[in-house]
């Protein structure tokens, strides 16, 4: 009932006329609000799990549609402004979600129902593209298992466990360490992001300062996840889990947290819709979580 009530303003992949970042719009201050009405949210449809290019030139999300598939959405900026949101051709045609560019733009990372190599049925796993000389996207390729993937500075990869492939538990949120030219063994992450629920959906800030995930926890605002962050100690470790608190969280489901490529603001779904808030709502929060 409180989805945005703004249709669609164009047709796929026509010219906006929007120039600048994020669409031109007005940036939030710390009351979140929806995304880019009309043109990113937009009533009839479900929004989520947001991404950037480091340069905001291009913006990835998910859209559900009518009989519940997903679609991988891209648009992009350039000397006309933005165009407007379609889908995007590097998923090939299969129901594909939660998109993740890294912060070297290199490659982007998503969800993805389709054969694996060697297989003929289709099954979910994270799949990737790398960029290739001119800037386009090469083949896709498969990654491995998981979900909700985001990338740190340093090479290390989080994500959801969903096949409890660390032994950990299923869905607790863990990381892949780089080690000069592979990845670890994944480990659980520490502090509060799995304690006292698993995080179902994290965002580590590229230098692994902060990581911003969703969870269903007493003391929460009653829905089916409210936004939680942890900052990381001196000791590198991981502190307690703050609550975003009422401004942010909803008693409906809030989920799918990212955050900006200049580190400005927090993307996040609620509503069926994309919203963003400044992120200024977690220096309280640090200044908690660290004290």
């Amino acid at each position: 009932s409180s989805e945005t009530k703004a249709t669609l303003r164009f047709q796929p992949g026509a010219r906006t006329g929007l120039k600048g970042p994020y669409f031109g719009q007005k940036p939030p201050g710390q009351i979140p609000e929806p995304f880019a009405p009309g043109i990113v949210s937009a009533a009839g449809h479900f929004d989520f799990a947001v991404t950037f290019s480091p340069d905001g030139r291009e913006v990835y999300f998910t859209q559900r549609r009518e009989g519940g598939l997903n679609a991988l959405i891209v648009s992009r900026l350039d000397k006309d402004g933005w165009t407007m949101p379609q889908q995007a051709a590097l998923a090939e045609g299969f129901p594909s979600n939660e998109p993740h560019v890294t912060p070297d733009g290199r490659r982007l990372y998503y969800g993805s129902n389709r054969p694996r190599p060697g297989e003929t049925a289709a099954d979910y796993g994270i799949w990737v593209v790398e960029r290739v000389p001119g800037g386009a996207w090469g083949k896709t390729r498969y990654h491995g298992p998981g979900m909700y993937v985001s990338a740190a500075r340093s090479g290390n990869l989080y994500m959801t466990d969903v096949t409890n492939v660390a032994g950990t538990g299923f869905g607790a949120g863990v990381v892949y360490p780089w080690a000069t030219d592979h990845w670890g063994a994944p480990q659980r992450v520490g502090g509060g992001v799995n304690d006292p629920a698993v995080a179902d959906h994290s965002f580590v800030a590229p230098d692994e300062s902060y990581i911003i995930f969703d969870s269903s926890r007493p003391g929460g605002q009653g829905g089916e996840g409210d936004l939680y962050v942890c900052f990381r100690k001196p000791d590198g470790s991981w502190s307690d889990a703050q609550n975003l608190g009422d401004a942010v969280n909803t008693p409906g489901t809030n989920f799918c947290p990212s955050v900006s490529p200049d580190g400005k603001y927090i993307f996040y779904t609620r509503n069926r819709d994309i919203y963003w808030v400044s992120a200024r709502v977690l220096e309280p929060l640090r200044a908690r979580a660290l004290k």
